[in-house]
């Protein structure tokens, strides 16, 4: 199967680029819920907790590892940003419904540009327990859980035909890392990565993950959508740029 990406009057939505150089992407973790900036009467999904200062050493590695493996996989940059109604991405815990773990929710404008805000969510682990490796208690990993959300913030959209897909509903053993399908969507939108190629091995392993981080998981990804003019929301990029300050 071939895994497909968000479209909107049959052409792709995607972030935007300046053509020079890789797309860049810019994300957060989420201080606050903050109103959408391009729709008045669309609230965006709420976040239940944030990633606190105390919570931040755990949390911040599975993050950037997350975003470093798609990194490598397509011609985007990921830039670290302190939270803001600008930034890309902005990433938080919500409590999510039974079974759910993930949700990212997004806008985008004539252009079929992804608009600053995307909301991209897991599960709140003080209401869905995890152990001290970031498993949940059915073995999915967080890490496996942010793989699969940013694939859907970059503009994949999985199916349940697809389950080898990283964005595919449901999250297994068959769906460890991004698969050719995945990889072949990507690259469609943002262009091959401005490095050699390399196995799905060395890609994780390059983002100081090991393909021994990924468990069999049981929990699924959320994936609904809804349209409103000039926006939607979706249940549930190849240089990595350095950190800002804050």
């Amino acid at each position: 199967m071939t895994t497909t990406v968000d479209t909107n009057n049959g052409a792709p939505v995607k972030w935007a680029g300046t053509g020079l150089g890789p797309t860049v992407i810019t994300w957060s973790l989420a201080t606050a819920n903050i109103p959408s900036q391009s729709d008045e009467f669309r609230k965006p999904p709420a976040f239940s907790e944030f990633i606190t200062p105390a919570s931040l050493s755990t949390y911040l590695p599975p993050i950037q590892q997350a975003f470093a493996a798609w990194a490598k996989l397509a011609n985007v940059a990921f830039v670290q940003v302190p939270d803001s109604a600008i930034a890309d991405i902005r990433i938080g815990f919500a409590n999510l419904m039974p079974q759910f773990i993930g949700h990212v929710a997004f806008e985008f404008d004539g252009q079929n540009h992804f608009s600053p805000g995307t909301v991209l969510q897991i599960e709140n682990p003080l209401e869905t327990a995890v152990t001290p490796s970031l498993q949940y208690i059915t073995g999915t990993t967080v890490l496996q859980d942010l793989v699969s959300q940013i694939g859907r913030a970059l503009g994949l959209n999985g199916s349940a035909d697809d389950p080898a897909s990283i964005v595919a509903p449901t999250l297994g053993m068959q769906n460890l890392v991004p698969d050719a399908g995945d990889i072949a969507a990507i690259q469609s939108l943002y262009g091959r990565p401005d490095t050699n190629p390399m196995s799905l091995a060395s890609v994780f392993n390059g983002a100081n993950v090991s393909l021994q981080d990924f468990a069999p998981p049981t929990m699924t990804a959320s994936m609904t959508q809804h349209a409103s003019v000039g926006s939607i929301f979706n249940d549930p990029p190849p240089m990595v740029m350095p950190l800002l300050p804050g």
